[in-house]
């Protein structure tokens, strides 16, 4: 076929190195909590691990996060209004 997509078919793998996830279990849970609970660092430093962090925290955290801190910055300028005209300003 002339003009076709020569990659519209083509599969793409990743592959992720996952020997160094030896104290995850199916008795741990949840891949995230059994992360949480491993004394092993190193786990951070693997690809897999880093691009599941970076994932949920584009997804879920990242906007919850900057909501917080978007309403903590009003709360101190409430604040700082407040002193102002009540404490400071004769």
């Amino acid at each position: 076929m002339a003009g076709a997509d020569p990659f519209a078919e083509k599969v793409y793998k990743i592959k992720y190195q996952l020997n160094i996830l030896t104290s995850v279990s199916e008795d741990s849970g949840q891949l995230m909590g059994a992360i949480s609970e491993s004394d092993e660092l190193q786990i951070y430093e693997t690809d897999l691990i880093m691009d599941m962090i970076d994932y949920k925290w584009d997804k879920f955290a990242g906007t919850q996060h900057r909501f917080g801190a978007g309403i903590h910055l009003c709360y101190q300028f409430v604040l700082i209004f407040y002193v102002n005209e009540t404490f400071l300003v004769n």
